[in-house]
């Protein structure tokens, strides 16, 4: 049962779908906190703006970090509330806490909170820092490249973020130096935080919806109890299998979202998948629409203001 799990992870992956011919399994990932929380971390080192390159692995932006002189990839996972360790690497490391943590399919699996000493994300430096250890080898072996974890949300509250797939880098401002600088007028969409989870407002066919910002997720995701109006920009193209991070499977609506307003802004053309999230709301303690990530990201550079709680756009009529 969800009520008496104290954390609870549900990782998601598409297989054999053609419009996704760069990766076998698509990733949408959530591991969150349901009681325990971890302390907010501080980064020391931050002098000017941080321009850090993204690889791309599929629909996945990876950043080179370094944990306690492990160096290797993250997954760059606004998804995930905080750090989160991969155990291949990190196994051996303390156990502060154990917990159980939730597939998709309601199979548990174990997990447990550790700390490291040092995170090094280019000059930006955590100490002393709470993670959790959970296994992510099915994305390592899926993709072939060595990666340590997920950067969550919580490392990077205390900045302006800026997101640019299509040039590949990432760009971490502090609130300050971001106000000095001469911008160019933006779209804005209000969000909220709770928990570290990005929540924004947005609709289809008018109908009011609540989405998750996750970075980490390859693909956009609809709920599966919507109203009917909800559905009709949604063009099901085909029934596919959804596999979790434990082996389980169930069966998805896959297709074509063609117009979606996040907050107040049309985007048009995102491919997405229809499936319960009943689980995320339970774990989230909030209503949860969809998931929005890779698809949007990739149609335009963002800027995810943190202080201000607002993410900026470059100004268009719609984004294609």
């Amino acid at each position: 049962m969800l009520l008496y799990l104290r954390h609870a992870f549900l990782v998601i992956g598409l297989a054999n779908v053609c419009w996704l011919k760069s990766q076998n399994q698509p990733f949408v990932g959530w591991y969150s906190p349901v009681c325990s929380k971890t302390t907010q971390p501080k980064a020391k080192g931050y002098i000017k703006p941080i321009s850090i390159p993204l690889r791309m692995s599929g629909n996945l932006m990876l950043i080179e970090a370094d944990v306690d002189g492990v160096s290797g990839f993250f997954i760059f996972d606004t998804g995930a509330p905080y750090l989160v360790l991969n155990n291949t690497y990190f196994r051996d490391y303390p156990h502060e806490d154990e917990y159980v943590a939730l597939g998709i399919n309601n199979i548990e699996v174990d997990i447990f909170r550790t700390r490291v000493q040092q995170l090094k994300i280019r000059n930006l430096v955590y100490e002393k820092l709470e993670a959790d250890v959970a296994d992510l080898s099915h994305l390592e072996n899926s993709r072939g490249v060595k990666i340590l974890g997920l950067l969550g949300t919580n490392l990077f509250t205390d900045f302006v973020i800026g997101i640019n797939i299509s040039e590949q880098y990432l760009i971490i401002h502090s609130p300050s130096d971001f106000s000095k600088e001469k911008q160019p007028a933006y779209n804005v969409i209000p969000f909220r935080l709770k928990d570290n989870i990005i929540l924004i407002s947005g609709s289809m066919s008018e109908v009011p919806l609540n989405f998750v910002f996750d970075t980490g997720a390859e693909i956009n995701v609809l709920d599966h109890d919507l109203p009917d109006k909800a559905y009709q920009p949604f063009i099901i193209q085909r029934r596919n299998k959804l596999s979790g991070s434990v082996g389980n499977t169930i069966e998805v609506f896959a297709g074509i979202t063609q117009s979606t307003k996040i907050g107040s802004f049309l985007v048009l053309q995102m491919k997405t998948i229809m499936t319960n999230l009943e689980g995320i709301e339970k774990v989230y303690d909030v209503e949860v629409d969809g998931i929005i990530g890779y698809e949007f990201l990739v149609k335009v550079p963002v800027i995810v203001d943190f202080s201000a709680k607002e993410i900026k756009l470059p100004i268009q009529e719609f984004y294609d």
